[in-house]
């Protein structure tokens, strides 16, 4: 190989390097978009409860509650509204039980629905989750609606309150033993 030749095969092998870097760079500066790298996981992920997309509303939702975004819980209360998808509202359900904050629990009290079970169990769950006292009569009532009966019960023992230790105590006497049994497994954790 000519020196000329050489030459010239460098500047080829330094064009496309320059051109593989520049790829890599641009990669992974979407990829960076796409995660919010250079700012908190939580406060993009409130910016992207504002898309326009469902998909990344539903992820920012999602991502909120397994980061326990505390500063989040005014925001997901939003998505509890009878307007939102049902799948939004579902997700934003159970972000607000896995971050537990008391500001939520009169809001999740109201969107208990009448007429949708999933959702209606999701509420009752976040609600135990949550454990604040102010959600045991709604809990209670839940508690005899044979299609949440279980899920509430479980929740009621998460209270630690003395009025849901005596309706635990009064569901022990049901007919139903795996509602006896669930009831008993509350009053143990109280």
């Amino acid at each position: 190989m000519t020196a000329e030749n050489r030459s010239s095969s460098t500047g080829n092998m330094t064009q496309k390097g320059t051109g593989a870097l520049a790829c890599l760079l641009v990669a992974a500066m979407i990829v960076m978009a796409m995660c919010g790298c250079g700012r908190g996981k939580v406060e993009s992920s409130l910016e992207d409860l504002r898309s326009a997309n469902v998909v990344v509303r539903e992820q920012a939702i999602v991502q909120l509650g397994d980061l326990d975004g505390r500063s989040a819980t005014g925001a997901l209360t939003e998505f509890l509204d009878s307007s939102q998808p049902k799948g939004t509202r579902l997700l934003a359900t159970r972000a607000l039980g896995k971050i537990g904050q008391d500001e939520a629990v009169p809001i999740l009290i109201r969107a208990i629905p009448e007429d949708d079970l999933e959702l209606r169990t999701a509420t009752v769950e976040a609600l135990g989750m949550i454990g604040d006292v102010r959600a045991v009569q709604p809990l209670i009532e839940q508690a005899k609606q044979t299609n949440v009966q279980l899920t509430a019960i479980w929740a009621l023992g998460n209270l630690r309150c003395q009025e849901s230790i005596a309706a635990l105590t009064e569901l022990l006497k049901s007919d139903d033993k795996f509602v006896r049994y669930n009831a008993r497994q509350s009053l143990k954790r109280l």
